[in-house]
């Protein structure tokens, strides 16, 4: 099993509460690094976070769509998508066909 480094993380709750607040200065949603899937990185003053479920850590999204409503739920409509390395669910079986 791979080792990933720990990054610090924010939960629902928080995010809605720094949302209701006005302290979000940002919000990317981006590859994962290690590339398990798109995560949203919340950008305030006091620094960078990573959006996580509530015990399981990082939340990984397989699509879009689900990080968009996620972040809704959280009162947040306004974000950039960093789509670099990204390959959509439609395309992956495609892509696989194409490298044969």
């Amino acid at each position: 099993m791979a080792m990933t480094e720990k990054r610090a993380t924010v939960t629902v709750p928080i995010v809605r509460e720094l949302a209701s607040a006005g302290a979000i200065e940002s919000v990317v949603v981006r590859m994962d690094e290690a590339g398990q899937g798109l995560i949203a990185v919340i950008r305030t003053a006091a620094g960078e976070r990573i959006f996580s479920a509530a015990r399981t850590g990082v939340r990984y999204f397989q699509s879009v769509d689900g990080a968009i409503s996620a972040l809704q739920v959280c009162g947040l409509s306004k974000f950039e998508v960093d789509a670099n390395g990204w390959v959509p669910r439609t395309k992956r079986g495609k892509q696989t066909e194409l490298d044969i």
